[in-house]
């Protein structure tokens, strides 16, 4: 996996992985997950994954977010299950 910096925080020395940091264990499963399901079925199911959206509720308001949505995820899959 590779994580890619942005042209303005490189520009600026800014170091934008800690921000995404808290993220990484959610980030390798969820990506894993679309490795067993290629494998499984096919590229395009498991890349389909990224398309299914659910509403969830979040601090007392509702958003509609795709599933790998990894901000919104309970748990280190990577998956928001409403």
């Amino acid at each position: 996996m590779m994580i890619i910096q942005s042209a303005s925080d490189a520009k600026a020395g800014v170091n934008s992985f800690a921000y995404i940091e808290p993220f990484m264990d959610s980030l390798v499963s969820h990506e894993s997950l679309h490795v067993i399901i290629k494998r499984l079925e096919d590229n395009e199911t498991s890349e389909s994954l990224d398309d299914i959206e659910v509403i969830v509720n979040h601090n007392g308001q509702r958003f509609q977010v795709t599933i790998n949505n990894i901000l919104f995820a309970s748990d280190h899959s990577g998956l928001v299950i409403p």
